[in-house]
């Protein structure tokens, strides 16, 4: 058994060398066993022990055969579903770049839709502030009325709408402008 150590590492895949080791190691193991003329009369004992030595190695053997093929088959199909699902997203990759390519040209035909309701947008944003502009001068008449009757609570109230319409109006004057030549006028004046 000592005889093990001091043998070499056997190259990967030298079946013949590993074999002649075995057969050379289990010559010495059984020159070891029968040494003694009574160890003869036990043959037939370690015939069996090896037997069974040898039946329970090649379960294990068969065993662990078994599970690795079994990874190896797991592993398989986990690469062919993988497979599968690549091929099925580089066809929705396709399809997906297909449509953005028929849709290229609906975008610049859209384009002069998109500047008409920006300019929209702005209009309507003007309509609103001009509704606070014009209102202006009857809120501070009512707002007046109200001091001289001494109705504050409702003279505060029109004071309160005035600031407001003031911060409204404001916000939209310095607000960040977008680029269209309009908003850049209106935030120029």
């Amino acid at each position: 058994m000592s005889t093990k150590s001091t043998l070499s590492p056997p190259a990967p895949l030298d079946l013949g060398r590993l074999e002649a080791e075995a057969k050379s190691s289990a010559a010495k193991h059984v020159s070891n066993l029968l040494q003694r003329p009574e160890q003869l009369e036990k043959v037939d004992q370690y015939r069996r022990r090896v037997a069974r030595k040898k039946a329970s190695v090649e379960a294990m053997l068969k065993t662990a055969v078994q599970s690795q093929l079994d990874g190896v088959r797991t592993g398989l199909n986990q690469l062919q579903s993988a497979l599968q699902d690549v091929y099925e997203i580089k066809q929705s990759l396709d399809e997906v770049e297909e449509h953005y390519r028929t849709l290229q040209p609906l975008h610049r035909k859209l384009e002069q839709t998109r500047l008409e309701n920006d300019k929209f947008c702005q209009l309507a944003t003007a309509m609103e502030n001009l509704k606070h502009i014009f209102t202006v001068p009857e809120s501070v008449r009512k707002t007046e009325e109200l001091i001289n009757d001494s109705k504050l609570l409702q003279a505060h109230k029109h004071l309160t709408e005035l600031e407001q319409a003031r911060d409204d109006l404001l916000f939209e004057l310095y607000k960040q402008p977008n680029q269209s030549p309009t908003d850049k006028m209106v935030c120029s004046f």
